[in-house]
Parts: C-alpha cells; sequence; structure tokens
C-alpha cells in the first residue's frame, strides 16, 4: 500500500526522496542535485516536500512552495507553485502520482488557503494534469531543453475540494 507523507530536511525520508529526483528526474535533462541548487536558489529549502511511500521505500515526490508575496493561509490570493514531481518507473502507471498531486492539492488549498496553484509540465504529461482538471495557460515554451506548458488549477477547479465539503 501506498502511503503519501510531508517530510522536512531533517526527515529520514528527505535523502532517499533527493535521489530519486536526481536519478528519475534531473539526470534526464543533464543536472544533478547540486546544478539545480544552483540554477534555482533556495527553491528546495522553501519548499514542502511530499513523498510517496512503498515498503519503506521512497517511490514517488513533489515539491509544494508558495509564490513570495502571495498572500498565504487567508483564503485570499495566494498561490503556489508544484514542481519536482516524480514518480519511480517501475511504479508509474499505478496512480502514485495521483496521490501525490491530490496530496499536495489538499495541503495548498486547505492549511495553507491557497486560491490556485500552478506547473511547468512537460509536454508527455499534460493529459495527466488535465484529468484531474489541472488547465493551460500560455504557449508552450523550452526549459531545461524540454518542452513545457504551465499548466494551473484553481481552488473551485479542485475535484478534491467537493469531496471536502
Amino acid at each position: 500500500m501506498v502511503r503519501i507523507e510531508r517530510v522536512d530536511h531533517e526527515d529520514g525520508l528527505y535523502p532517499p526522496a533527493c535521489a530519486l529526483r536526481e536519478r528519475e528526474l534531473l539526470a534526464q535533462v543533464g543536472l544533478d542535485l547540486a546544478r539545480y541548487r544552483e540554477m534555482f536558489p533556495g527553491v528546495d529549502e522553501a519548499s514542502e516536500h511530499f513523498v510517496a511511500i512503498e515498503d519503506g521505500e521512497v517511490i514517488g515526490c513533489v515539491l509544494l512552495r508558495t509564490v513570495e508575496g502571495a498572500s498565504v493561509g487567508d483564503g485570499g490570493d495566494g498561490e503556489g507553485v508544484l514542481s519536482q514531481m516524480v514518480v519511480d518507473g517501475s511504479a508509474q502507471g499505478r496512480g502514485v502520482g495521483r496521490l501525490l498531486v491530490e496530496a499536495l492539492l489538499a495541503r495548498a488549498f486547505g492549511a495553507l488557503g491557497l486560491d490556485s496553484v500552478w506547473c511547468h509540465v512537460r509536454r508527455e504529461a499534460y493529459g495527466f494534469y488535465e484529468k484531474m482538471g489541472w488547465v493551460h495557460e500560455g504557449e508552450e515554451f523550452e526549459e531545461v531543453g524540454v518542452t513545457h506548458r504551465t499548466m494551473r488549477i484553481g481552488r473551485a477547479e479542485w475535484p478534491g475540494a467537493a469531496e471536502r465539503g
């Protein structure tokens, strides 16, 4: 059974989550975690980290950070950013990614009171996000040599909002 946990940098699950990001996500675009941290200073530290665990192993992770200057926790105009979404190749196609995104959105729209969350989505993942209610914004662009598009979901459009009442 897969469970999702939110971890901090001191948690024992943080290093294996970083290793997974490096192996399955960053290496594919010629980066390692050190180079990522140079390119995006402070992002890793400012983000909340969610991990998917199965049989004691980290099989997926995703990061959530609030946009600097956004109003958080008051139901106002806060927005968050989903980044570094990755599921181990052996676990793909089993709903792990969906569980990670649902946990992230529950946190974003629940405890953090954000109004929307956006992310840069690789072309091959557009359908994954569309099925969960995310919508495209703007045109395609290249980031780290890969075609992406910005996608966003608002609290009102999130299917989980209806389930939470």
